[in-house]
């Protein structure tokens, strides 16, 4: 691509190649600060309301009251019910896949950005502005390059801190940034050659200058890293294929890039070169200090759990004082088991308490099966909960991530939707707002966890009953839903009966939904933990919900919604 040698932003009233890249980044740039304002806000009023409820001077801290207040609370409200629904969760072969309308909009809004920067004032109707708008592509193409980069790192915390958004949120919009790179590099090409067509310049132009053969060789590796490293099969079955075979490729389009273009337009490559060296060096020091504090406490050592006929284990990580928040989950990698890959495990307890990290792992295949495999053959079957196998397999630790965005105890109701082992996730969640030694806004937690027989339930009966006799001041239920059930009666589960065994037949998310946002005496909360078909349909039900309430009260109630994730 050339460089624009004007010095002037805008010629004739038409903005040049580089300011329309840096306008793009000016938007964006808007963009984050409004949503890091709208974060500091957010930790105010979590503060706030905490010191609310410690301090007893409000019986209802949730509850917005002042006016104001009240009225960026509804309107943000009214945001989440439009940003939470997702289409098409009746059609099964679908379902899961399909955005939520929020992240549609998002990306709708940017591809309007970068194609209104990329045809302003010209259209591509009259063949003289070809080569206007072919110049323009080519520098927002390569703008697009840092915003990739960042949106891909897992340890740059800037766009989490300002946007709340995990990392796994934050890929979707890789990719989609990185379609949009795309969409422009071809039209940047196609352009530039059809422009040359009109001349006959094609063969000349590609053989005269070095610098334009080197631009058809970049877009041949951005094809190549479309088409094949980040296919869906092969980015979900083979990851780790996928990592090493995406990286390459990306290093090769860099350096291919950087030699097409000038010098005033590097910078954009040189600044995703940073960003991503500045979250492998942060990556790379943080796993190391991390690992050094666990392995102080014998952490690079894990024990299992396992029972016989069961496809779950039960691992434990000793890590007394790991700085983590309910709900997280970490990365592991096995050296001596398939050193290669490492893979995400939400902690089902806390540190901070329980002093190790417990996960609770259905194993499925490749790595997850081989540690049952190891597992079983240490413990040969041993009993849950009885005592455990020590493994003598190393591990390391690289974490936290995800996990709710906001704290979960400044809601004055909270309803928690699982299924199977997403338990790991809401297990700790409950355990941490009972656990609190000073009073919180939060009175009532009610738990929906679908599960396929009793065995699932067996391997967390302890923590929920550790956690349910901390149940002094909050309202706590929690309904089991099973699709598998056994024979004759539910099973009982607790003596006080604080937790109720129903068939999954009996389920119903639309009244959970509607009890915990209808009745709360402020703002609610919602998390769902158990794959992409439960929260796309939990999310399209809160949708409902909110839509429905809103028109039989006048107005759209406080709400917050938390969808958790590995991989989207």
């Amino acid at each position: 691509m050339d460089d624009d040698d004007s010095t002037a932003n805008v010629v004739d009233g038409v903005p040049q190649p580089a300011y329309c890249a840096e306008m793009f980044w000016a938007v964006t740039g808007g963009f984050l600060v409004v949503a890091g304002l709208t974060r500091l806000v957010g930790l105010a009023v979590a503060r706030h309301r905490r010191a609310a409820a410690a301090s007893g001077r409000e019986p209802f801290p949730a509850l917005p009251r002042l006016v104001p207040v009240r009225i960026a609370t509804g309107v943000v409200s009214v945001g989440r019910q439009v940003a939470a629904y997702t289409p098409l969760t009746g059609v099964r072969a679908i379902s899961g896949r399909v955005p939520a309308l929020g992240r549609i909009l998002v990306v709708m809004a940017y591809f309007g950005l970068i194609m209104g920067l990329c045809f302003y004032h010209d259209g591509i109707r009259d063949p003289m502005n070809w080569d206007a708008a072919s110049l323009r592509a080519g520098w927002l193409a390569i703008a697009q390059l840092p915003l990739i980069v960042a949106l891909a790192c897992k340890r740059i915390f800037v766009l989490d801190a300002l946007t709340g958004l995990s990392y796994v949120s934050l890929n979707f919009y890789h990719r989609w940034v990185a379609r949009g790179t795309i969409v422009l590099a071809t039209i940047h090409m196609g352009l530039q050659l059809a422009n040359w067509a009109r001349y006959d310049f094609i063969a000349q132009g590609l053989a005269s200058e070095v610098v334009y053969r080197y631009g058809v060789g970049a877009f041949g590796v951005l094809g190549y890293m479309a088409v094949l490293t980040a296919a869906r099969p092969l980015r979900r079955r083979f990851f780790e294929l996928f990592y090493l075979n995406h990286f390459v490729a990306a290093v090769a389009f860099l350096v291919v890039l950087a030699k097409h273009l000038m010098t005033d337009s590097r910078v954009y490559v040189w600044g995703a070169v940073g960003i991503w060296a500045a979250d492998m060096l942060f990556r790379s020091v943080a796993a190391i200090v991390l690992n050094l504090r666990v392995s102080r406490r014998g952490g690079l050592r894990f024990a299992a759990d396992v029972v016989a006929g069961d496809r779950t284990v039960r691992l434990e990580i000793p890590a007394d004082g790991f700085a983590l928040r309910a709900g997280q989950h970490v990365r592991l990698t096995f050296p001596t088991v398939r050193g290669w890959q490492t893979h995400p495990f939400t902690v089902a307890s806390l540190p901070a308490l329980d002093g190790k990290m417990s996960f609770v792992v259905r194993a499925k295949r490749g790595l997850t099966r081989v540690l049952r495999d190891k597992a079983v053959a240490a413990g040969a079957a041993l009993p849950v909960h009885e005592k455990s196998a020590p493994l003598n397999v190393p591990v390391i630790v690289d974490g936290p991530f995800g996990g709710p965005a906001r704290d979960l105890k400044q809601f004055d109701s909270v309803l928690l939707v699982v299924a199977g082992v997403g338990a790991s996730f809401a297990v700790p969640v409950l355990r941490d707002i009972l656990a609190a030694t000073v009073p919180t806004p939060t009175r009532r937690v009610h738990m929906v966890w679908i599960v396929r027989s009793q065995s699932d339930v067996d391997w967390y009966t302890a923590e929920l009953g550790e956690a349910l006799a901390l149940a002094t001041q909050v309202a706590v239920t929690v309904d089991v839903f099973y699709s598998k059930p056994a024979d004759g009666p539910a099973p009982t589960l607790f003596a006080d009966a604080a937790i109720e065994a129903r068939p999954r037949g009996e389920l119903n998310l639309h009244s959970a939904l509607l009890d915990t946002v209808l009745n709360a005496q402020g703002e609610s909360a919602v998390a769902v933990c158990g794959g992409a078909r439960l929260s796309a349909d939990v999310s399209t039900l809160y949708a409902k919900v909110l839509e429905y309430t809103a028109a039989g009260t006048g107005g759209c109630p406080a709400s917050y919604l938390h969808t958790e994730s590995f991989e989207e």
